[in-house]
């Protein structure tokens, strides 16, 4: 697997898919499943620095930009709350009322 190839879906899918605990001994965590995160996110590491002291990835800072990637919910509150909501909470289950 290409180091490029690790995704957040990877991640989830590998914490998703495989118990915290083993099947066998439930007093004991299931080890495989945690050192199967820590590579993901070893080679995610290796990429990002390979990105930073690459050349190639070497663009001027933009304020306005990280300005807009940083804020916490960027529309207002009054303006919609469910969207605000499942963003500020998305594990949370909406229902509208009728």
């Amino acid at each position: 697997m290409e180091l490029s190839e690790v995704h957040l879906l990877d991640l989830i899918r590998a914490h998703e898919g495989n118990p915290d605990y083993n099947n066998i001994h439930p007093s004991r965590i299931h080890w495989a499943k945690f050192n199967m995160i820590g590579r993901f996110i070893a080679g995610t590491v290796q990429a990002q620095e390979q990105c930073r002291q690459s050349p190639e990835y070497t663009f001027e800072e933009r304020p306005a930009i990280n300005s807009l990637l940083v804020t916490d919910c960027i529309m207002d509150l009054e303006v919609d709350p469910l969207v605000c909501a499942i963003f500020l909470a998305p594990d949370v289950v909406f229902t509208l009322a009728t």
